[in-house]
């Protein structure tokens, strides 16, 4: 093959091509899982007893912040365990950049309602007490979902047929 692209003998056997010499591969696969790989992502996010696991948890370290007179520690929560001072907080943020939510099409409603969902998974940053009376000031949250959406093919279909 010539720096062009083209082929040197002419002949017409060879790759197949899409228009500037890349190689056009079409390949339609069929995606299986099997129950044991359901299980394992499903442990990957629930405990044995069905509670939450704690996403974070073999990141301990990194959940403390200890410089530049900064004392913060994060707090890994589900969202259908948020406290009433959780969402108090992440209400305030959402109102604090209502525009931006308005921009993309959302309402604080619509977002608070998501925070709540089961599927979320929160992280909150917050100060660390310096006496035991003070109570944590949240300084920030972080949202996301894990969700596991599972579709069983009837027995003698085609995938994508029913």
């Amino acid at each position: 093959m010539d720096p062009s692209g083209k082929s040197a003998g002419g002949g017409k056997g060879g790759r197949k091509t899409a228009g500037g010499g890349e190689d056009l591969i079409k390949s339609t696969y069929a995606l299986t899982t099997t129950r044991q790989h359901l299980l394992t992502l499903r442990y990957a996010l629930q405990c044995d007893d069905g509670r939450d696991k704690d996403v974070t948890e073999p990141f301990t370290a990194f959940k403390s912040f200890d410089r530049n007179g900064l004392s913060l520690c994060v707090d890994f929560v589900p969202g259908k365990l948020l406290t009433k001072a959780q969402l108090k907080f992440a209400k305030s943020q959402f109102e604090a950049h209502a525009e931006v939510l308005r921009d993309c099409g959302l309402s604080i409603e619509d977002k608070i309602n998501d925070l709540k969902d089961g599927a979320s998974r929160l992280l909150f940053v917050k100060t660390k007490p310096s006496v035991e009376d003070t109570p944590a000031q949240f300084v920030a949250f972080v949202h996301a979902r894990f969700t596991l959406q599972v579709r069983f093919q009837p027995a003698g279909q085609a995938p994508g047929r029913w």
